[in-house]
């Protein structure tokens, strides 16, 4: 289902449609109401001022926050995924001749609850064909996923279910549509933001509670020996909650197990809004 804020939307003067030039959020929501949103709010925020878009005022937020409610309350099922685009205004060629915006909300159920635990780990495999790039784009989900698309395939070559992305300095960023974090000694390491991965909501969600989940975050850089090292590792997304991985097909004869991302995502869903 689609819902605009602008019926005159034309696709051949879209500057989405011609450029990619845009970002895009992915909130879940529980119960019709959208979990994370203050963290959703600020990636939103971030991204726009990172792309030169004209900054509204808090009224603008207040009224995008209401009109989320509003087209969630028509659907039966609680549990929603929201797609909110972000498209600077048609005018120009590569340069833009305005830096307003509009925005486009897309509303699908979903049929599983916030952060469920998953019974089978992951196959992953490293994308060799691609690199991310380390820049001032790296944080932010704008509209072009490319990089993210052919990730996928190559990984469904493989038979793995989800790519393994390195940056340009071939060390770990990020999955093909989730962060990575793995678990060593009491410790949540993750690549840092300064490595190319999206400014992941869910991963934003376990550095704020970490210690509430008796972890200590570290953010640093992280290559293949170290994910071999690991005592697990996981996938987090806002969407999907905490995916555990069995297995990396580029560092053969090591297997995960997944009993302590159970144990984890058990203690998140703790943490959860009720309804």
């Amino acid at each position: 289902m689609l819902v605009s804020n602008n019926s005159d939307f034309q696709a051949t003067q879209n500057r989405a449609f011609c450029y990619g030039d845009g970002i895009f959020e992915t909130i879940r929501l529980q119960h019709k109401q959208p979990l994370f949103w203050d963290l959703h709010l600020q990636r939103i925020k971030n991204g726009l001022a990172t792309l030169n878009f004209e900054q509204p005022d808090r009224l603008y937020f207040d009224h995008l926050h209401q009109e989320l409610l509003e087209k969630a309350a028509v659907f039966a099922e609680s549990n929603l995924r929201a797609r909110i685009s972000f498209v600077r205004n048609q005018g120009g060629f590569y340069l833009p001749q305005d830096n307003h915006f509009q925005h486009f909300i897309q509303l699908f159920p979903l049929s599983t609850n916030p952060f469920p635990v998953y019974e089978k780990g992951l196959t992953l495999a490293v994308a060799q064909s691609l690199r991310l790039s380390c820049d001032k784009l790296s944080n932010c989900k704008t509209l072009n996923g490319l990089r993210f698309i052919l990730a996928a395939q190559e990984a469904q070559q493989q038979q793995a279910d989800e790519a393994i992305l390195l940056n340009q300095y071939e060390r770990i960023a990020e999955a093909s549509n989730a962060n990575l974090f793995i678990i060593k000694d009491k410790q949540l390491i993750t690549p840092a933001l300064t490595e190319g991965c999206i400014a992941g909501v869910c991963r934003a969600f376990l550095l704020q509670k970490a210690a509430i989940l008796g972890c200590e975050v570290v953010e640093k850089s992280l290559n293949l020996s170290d994910l071999a090292q690991a005592e697990a590792i996981f996938l987090s997304n806002a969407i999907a909650g905490l995916r555990p991985v069995a297995q990396i097909l580029d560092i053969p004869n090591v297997y995960f197990g997944i009993e302590k991302v159970a144990y984890l995502t058990q203690n998140l869903q703790k943490l959860l809004p009720k309804g």
